[in-house]
Formats: structure tokens, C-alpha cells, sequence
């Protein structure tokens, strides 16, 4: 009886001893294969060039202009070398303004050759500089008759709102159409603002 109890007692003692005898084994052969594995992988390199980083804005240098930059011939008058005008932000001369309304949205500024430099204005009083015309003896050797030819069409970078400028041959005119402000007039958002300027330089308002 003592010798089987003995026994009992011995197999209970190394069945854990050979467990873990087992496990370390286990673990010495599988270890250094485990780690030949990791040495193997390549480490994880930067993303191509032509991948764009997420959320990063693109742009095409040859894609669309502003769609709402001024259009016109610069051979109808629009100055001797077709200056449009870019709409920069710039003061008006405080002489030589032939429109002498305060709340025009349009200023014309006689120029040292006779020409007309516009200036666009904005609601809160800024001024942009715009195209600049011929003298009205250029334009009348030009198109001494016919139908309007148009010098400008184009908007005003400030209110956004759109601006014409035509030349008259039978009337040897300019004739300015724009609109004032939005929020000008609570009664009429689109209230239009129109003039004609004649070789003298002087204003008749049609529409103000």
C-alpha cells in the first residue's frame, strides 16, 4: 500500500516537470525562425512621387482662367496695347474724374493722351483699377459708322456685378452700363446704372 501511494505521488510530481520541459523545447526551435521571418521583411518605404497626400490640394497650371476675367478686342479701343485692366486694387486720381455722381459704381478718368481709364468701386468705397480706352478721335477713325462695337464686358471685382462698355459711331459716344450694389436699393436688388460719356467728356446718366 505504501508503495503504490509513493508511486501515485511520483507520477503526479513529474507529469508538470515534462509539461514544461515540453513548452521550452517548443520555444527554443520555433524562436529563431520566428526571427529569420522579421529579418527578412522589407521595412515599409515612403509613397511614390505621383501619390498625392490625402487632403492636399492639386492644382493644373494650364487649367481654366477666371471665368469671370474682362473680355473684349483691343483692337476696338481698349488703349494702345489692349489693356484690359486686372482688376487690382488701386486709388483714383483725385483729378481729371468725369463722373461726378457719389454713388456711382463706375469711375472714367481722362488720361494724358485723351483716353479714358475706368475704375471700378465697390460698396464699401474700394476702387480697383480697370481697362483704359482710346480718345474718342482714335475710336472715331476706327469706326467712323455703324452698329456699337464693344470695348469691355466683364464685372466688377468688388460687387460681382456685370459692366459693359460700348462705343457709339453715329454718336461718337461711350456708353457705361453697370448695376449698382447688391443691397443698394431694398426695393430693387438690381438696380441698373447707366451713362454715356461724349467727345467733351460729359456725362449723361440714362439710368441711375
Amino acid at each position: 500500500m505504501l508503495q503504490t501511494t509513493r508511486s501515485t505521488n511520483l507520477r503526479g510530481m513529474l507529469a508538470p516537470c515534462l509539461l514544461a520541459l515540453l513548452l521550452a523545447l517548443i520555444m527554443i526551435v520555433a524562436l529563431p525562425a520566428f526571427a529569420s521571418a522579421q529579418d527578412a521583411a522589407p521595412p515599409p518605404g515612403p509613397p511614390p512621387d505621383d501619390i498625392a497626400n490625402p487632403g492636399e490640394p492639386t492644382t493644373d497650371p494650364d487649367g481654366p482662367g477666371d471665368p469671370n476675367a474682362p473680355t473684349g478686342d483691343p483692337n476696338t479701343g481698349n488703349g494702345d496695347d489692349g489693356d484690359m485692366g486686372g482688376g487690382m486694387a488701386a486709388p483714383i486720381p483725385k483729378s481729371n474724374r468725369i463722373v461726378h455722381h457719389a454713388a456711382t459704381p463706375i469711375q472714367l478718368v481722362k488720361t494724358g493722351d485723351d483716353g479714358l481709364h475706368l475704375y471700378f468701386i465697390g460698396a464699401d468705397g474700394s476702387t480697383y483699377t480697370g481697362p483704359v480706352f482710346s480718345s474718342f478721335a482714335a475710336l472715331e477713325e476706327m469706326h467712323p459708322s455703324g452698329a456699337a462695337v464693344s470695348l469691355f464686358s466683364g464685372s466688377n471685382p468688388s460687387t460681382g456685378q456685370p459692366v459693359t462698355v460700348d462705343y457709339l459711331p453715329d454718336e461718337n459716344r461711350i456708353f457705361v452700363k453697370t448695376f449698382y450694389p447688391a443691397g443698394h436699393d431694398e426695393y430693387n436688388p438690381h438696380k441698373a446704372y447707366d451713362f454715356t460719356v461724349d467727345d467733351k467728356y460729359k456725362v449723361k446718366h440714362v439710368n441711375w
